[in-house]
């Protein structure tokens, strides 16, 4: 290849490069500007939920110890369906889909660390079998903290 080729092609190379340096750009620019600013009020509600198991119970009533592989599979099957939606059209599906119930009072005490006060949600994850928790508080409010995988409907009054 003569000189004049190859000085030919290295230029090509390097638009091409160049191109692909202002599309990373713009791209990353586009999506900073796409993104919630520092400081502005987010809504929650418009996001997906995001999971926590902090604080589940191991032992006891409703506890991770006593569920079978098929509760905790089809529990991951419901965080990852649920994870695809955002937490309004989690509120507004049937409380027996993948929506969400509130429980007035669970038969079980509540973990350490949570408030007695805390509005408890049960979320369907197999027919009708709930796992319970909470919402976080600001600025955690996208977060569902699962207490409770209840396989054996024993830890509120259905």
């Amino acid at each position: 290849m003569s000189r004049a080729g190859r000085t030919s092609t290295l230029i090509k190379i390097m638009s091409r490069n160049r191109q692909r340096k202002n599309f990373a750009k713009e791209k990353s620019q586009k999506s900073f500007s796409d993104k919630q600013r520092i400081g502005e009020k987010l809504d929650s509600d418009k996001l997906p939920p995001l999971f926590s198991l902090e604080k589940l119970v191991v032992d006891g009533k409703g506890g991770y110890n006593n569920c079978q592989k098929e509760d905790l599979a089809a529990v991951f099957r419901t965080m990852y369906r649920l994870s695809q939606s955002n937490w309004r059209e989690i509120k507004n599906a049937p409380r027996h889909g993948l929506g969400t119930e509130k429980i007035k009072s669970p038969k079980v005490k509540l973990p350490a660390g949570v408030d007695e006060d805390e509005t408890i949600l049960a979320i369907r994850y197999w027919d009708r079998k709930p796992m319970l928790g909470f919402r976080g508080e600001p600025p955690y409010e996208r977060v569902f903290y699962i207490l409770f995988i209840d396989r054996a409907f024993e830890v509120y009054n259905h």
